[in-house]
């Protein structure tokens, strides 16, 4: 469970805050260009849950989502019942919430979805490491954002954006056996930068829905297993009640403070009794809460929150896809996006390392009800992106905010083919673009990679004084194959493969017979028998052919002896007599 000064710190600052001395209004907001805002983000926090926002969703009433929670859905529901639940982890001393409530929430899904089975385990620490970790020790990492934290990682806390952002680096998702969360310290950390792509689960993230009604939670939760949510945690807003038999705990807190804490919902009730929460809520009802404090806290790390505590927020539902053929991932940025800028459409420019396939591009949305286009253009000018060949196009319509993932049919490039991602929407609200900016932290950008179209013309962000555009490009291997031959030997198989130069991956591979034997022959005399054997000259496999009597040689003085003495004998025998 949470350490206890994280608990003492989180009620000391809820009672501050219901007595009206403390002002906890810093919720992270975006502008539009005219007026652009820097979001803040609270390095200070000393919880486990950091929020980053727009300005939209900053205005909006935190409790929307779950009032009103009653609908054409079942009254009850708990996921734990079909087997979509893995077992409740533990963060122990750690700020890990936010990766243990998206682990929660991937495994629930591939559950779900007959993806993974009941042993499914995925590794928070790797999550956590490379969310906060971003750059190498040479400072060359796929994006080269962000500030190194070392351990001190797994103290500083995270949210859903920073999980989105590293698995759409395709930095994990990873298993807990070979990224365990304990022991955290200087002799198992820093992972290595082999580490970061290791992919040993063979998943990524597809999308990361931000779920705005209660019917689009309990759809989520019924479809994916699980989805994660934010609230503020603080222990005077606990009950625990005592019922036919069971122990109930329940949570509710009544004003709209800021997130500290990340839990994964997974089921909900719209009869739970409003008087088993320590304030009456107005009205029934509550989500189902796997937390990640450990079995021994509250009903087997479960409790129940309210429909309407206010302090709810940032429900999201997670999906995964196959990274087994994954080659590249092409991006800019790994840091949260800490500012908006309308426009017409927005661009990165690429260039390819190899012979490759464009397979997925991926994208943060900031504009919901909206019909995407995202396209790509190949060999584009300098700074121009729509001035290629137009290669390929991917719509998607996408209602909520979040992070999606666009299909491609396998778009070819070669080596050092620049290519350009254009993405666009049609929608009745604002186009933003999200950017890089250094209120989330350190970030490099160089010109002639990200572009955003202002209606009239395409401009460099950069040299606009903003960092890159959020385009994530997933690539396959375009084979380039040779022929590779290893000739059978009368023991092991040859073989004919068909070998990637690039990745080194066998391609085909056809096995030849067996060669034949090469024999020498040997006779051995062993007492009155002569054996005949075929002995291979390669694997040493030996085999009897014959098998005869010794013929003997006798003298014919001899010869003629024993047949007189046989003669003589028969016939004193005759007569009864010895010879």
């Amino acid at each position: 469970m949470k350490s206890t000064v994280k608990k003492i710190l989180c009620i000391l600052m809820s009672t501050a805050m219901l007595t009206g001395l403390t002002s906890f209004t810093n919720i992270v907001s975006f502008a539009a260009q005219e007026n652009t805002e820097y979001a803040v983000i609270d390095t200070s926090n000393p919880y486990s849950y950091k929020i980053p926002g727009a300005k939209e969703a900053a205005q909006k009433n935190a409790k929307a989502p779950s009032r009103n929670a009653k609908s054409s859905f079942p009254a009850q529901y708990d996921s734990r019942n079909y087997g979509f639940v893995t077992p409740v982890r533990n963060q122990g001393q750690t700020g890990t919430c936010w990766a243990h409530s998206t682990m929660a929430a991937i495994e629930s899904y591939e559950l779900a979805n007959g993806i993974s089975d009941s042993t499914v385990n995925y590794s928070e620490s790797h999550l956590v490491w490379f969310a906060l970790n971003p750059k190498d020790e040479s400072g060359q990492s796929n994006a080269n954002d962000g500030t190194n934290l070392g351990a001190d990682a797994y103290e500083y806390g995270g949210n859903r954006m920073d999980s989105a952002i590293t698995l759409a680096n395709t930095e994990g998702i990873n298993n807990d056996a070979d990224y365990p969360l304990y022991p955290y310290d200087d002799e198992q950390y820093p992972f290595t930068e082999s580490d970061r792509y290791t992919h040993s689960s063979g998943r990524g993230i597809k999308d990361a829905e931000f779920l705005e009604t209660a019917d689009e939670i309990k759809q989520a939760i019924i479809s994916n297993g699980g989805v994660t949510t934010s609230f503020c945690y603080a222990q005077q807003f606990e009950k625990s009640v005592y019922e036919s038999g069971h122990r109930y705990y329940s949570y509710y807190c009544d004003t709209a403070y800021q997130s500290n804490h990340a839990v994964t919902a997974v089921g909900w009730d719209d009869n739970y009794p409003a008087s088993r929460f320590k304030t009456d809520p107005g009205s029934d009802g509550a989500w189902l809460i796997k937390d990640s404090w450990g079995t021994g806290s509250k009903d087997n790390g479960y409790f129940w929150i309210s429909y309407a505590d206010a302090s709810l927020d940032e429900f999201t539902s997670f999906s995964t896809l196959s990274l087994e053929e994954n080659y590249k991932n092409y991006s800019y940025t790994g840091i949260t996006p800490v500012q908006l800028l309308s426009c017409t459409k927005y661009s990165n420019i690429y260039t390819s390392s190899g012979y490759e396939l464009i397979s997925t591009v991926g994208i943060l949305n900031y504009t919901p009800e909206a019909n995407y286009t995202v396209k790509i253009y190949k060999n584009p000018g300098t700074t121009n992106p729509e001035s290629g060949t137009l290669a390929g196009t991917a719509t998607r319509y996408l209602k909520n905010t979040g992070y999606y993932t666009f299909e491609f049919n396998d778009i070819p490039l070669n080596p050092s083919e620049k290519f350009a991602v254009v993405v666009s929407a049609s929608s009745s609200n604002t186009f933003w673009v999200a950017l890089e900016s250094s209120g989330a932290g350190a970030y490099t950008a160089h010109e002639g990679e990200s572009f955003r179209h202002n209606g009239a013309r395409w401009v460099s962000t950069i040299s606009s004084g903003y960092g890159n555009t959020y385009i994530f490009v997933n690539t396959k291997c375009n084979h380039q194959t040779v022929t590779e031959t290893s000739e059978s030997t009368c023991s092991v198989h040859g073989h004919v493969s068909s070998v990637c130069t690039q990745c080194e991956k066998v391609i085909t591979d056809t096995e030849l017979p067996l060669a034949p034997h090469s024999y020498t022959f040997n006779s051995y005399i062993t007492g009155d028998e002569i054996l005949r054997y075929r002995t291979c000259e390669n694997c040493g496999a030996s085999e009897l052919l014959s098998r005869s009597a010794v013929t003997k040689t006798v003298p014919i003085g001899n010869f003629i002896q024993m047949l007189f003495d046989l003669i003589f004998a028969k016939i004193y025998s005759l007569f009864g007599q010895s010879y």
